[in-house]
């Protein structure tokens, strides 16, 4: 579990507590585990060794054998995995005796379409974290990209958002432009070039080049943006720490006038449940792998399609991302009509997934 599939876990895992349902965690990130801990669950087991090499699309270095006999050890109703493909990707590779219940949280269209990315038949269900409209433009048949057998399409349920966050509330924006001194005339960027293997370095100089430049132009904003480095400009705050406090990062990014992203999906998320005009920077068409796709074009297009966001290809010139930015700034037409489509498209997912892995559960204790 990285720190998204953390987050879509605490989610789900929080909306379960509050129904008084017991919740326990294995991780495979200490990071992520220390998190967990801070938002009240105790029950974790956090695996930080790696034995093996370390290839991230191949073996992550977990023992997955490992893995699941600690899930054994405490006899589940149900395993919710955070991500089917972490069979692929060695974190587990057979199911736990007794057999619980499998669900996975996934958030994208990648079911056994790749020679990497192998799908266990074992999982008996997958939970897509975002609206079926969504889902749905995604497939070919709609007019998306994506082509999934049925023997895969009648296991998927797309559920809603996870996480849907809770939207920041007018007197928390006022705050949060007042401790950095955001003047009515002058609008908050917040940039986000990801984190660990999803940082994107050169993301951070192309935004830098393109606001110095409309800065020059007489455009009016300030900067929040969190990288691996600070770079000393009158507008712009580095918030390194927000990495490490997920709650500042939301408030934040809920306040913004415009969110400069990587492909993340969890802060496309963020920028959607706030209204928030956002820019995702993305990788060129390509080989996902050994396979036909790449993921995270395809997967951002289809929000793109659907008026959720703007994508920029990131391995342009930052002329590219200028040219995004100025609109937003100046086109009020355009901005309006992503808030609205942002708006109608909302759906929080977490009730409806505890609902269908409870209605599953008694299902699969009849068999």
């Amino acid at each position: 579990m990285g720190p998204g599939e953390t987050a879509q876990g605490v989610a789900l895992a929080q909306t379960a507590r509050e129904a008084g349902i017991e919740c326990k965690f294995v991780i495979t990130d200490i990071v992520s585990a220390n998190w967990v801990v801070n938002k009240g669950f105790k029950q974790i087991v956090a695996i930080g060794s790696k034995p093996k090499r370390v290839t991230r699309y191949i073996d992550q270095g977990y023992n997955p054998e490992q893995i699941v006999k600690i899930i054994e050890i405490q006899k589940p109703n149900v395993l919710i995995l955070c991500n089917s493909k972490a069979y692929s990707w060695g974190f587990i590779k057979r199911p736990p005796k007794p057999r619980p219940l499998i669900v996975s949280l996934d958030s994208n269209w990648l079911f056994g379409q790749y020679q990497d990315v192998k799908m266990p038949e074992w999982i008996d269900k997958f939970l897509v974290i975002f609206p079926e409209k969504i889902f749905r433009a995604g497939l070919k048949k709609y007019g998306g990209y994506y082509e999934i057998k049925e023997k895969y399409l009648r296991k998927i349920i797309p559920v809603g958002f996870i996480p849907s966050y809770k939207k920041v509330s007018p007197e928390t924006k006022k705050k949060i432009r007042a401790k950095y001194s955001i003047r009515k005339d002058e609008k908050l960027v917040f940039a986000y070039m990801g984190t660990g293997i999803t940082y994107r370095n050169t993301l951070l100089n192309k935004i830098f080049t393109a606001l110095e430049i409309l800065k020059n132009k007489g455009y009016k904003f300030k900067l929040i943006y969190t990288a691996d480095r600070k770079i000393n400009k009158p507008w712009a705050i580095f918030a390194k720490q927000f990495l490490s406090h997920p709650d500042n990062f939301s408030k934040v990014l809920g306040s913004s006038d415009l969110v400069i992203s990587h492909q993340g999906l969890t802060t496309l998320f963020q920028a959607i449940r706030n209204r928030v005009p956002i820019i995702s920077n993305i990788p060129p068409k390509g080989k996902y792998h050994s396979g036909k796709y790449h993921t995270s074009f395809y997967e951002i297009k289809t929000f793109e399609k659907l008026g959720l966001c703007r994508a920029v290809f990131r391995n342009l010139p930052y002329t590219y991302l200028m040219k995004e930015v100025k609109n937003l700034f100046d086109n009020k037409k355009i901005v309006n009509e992503m808030k609205e489509n942002q708006e109608k498209i909302f759906k929080p997912g977490e009730k409806t997934a505890l609902e269908k892995i409870l209605n599953l559960q008694k299902e699969h204790e009849k068999t």
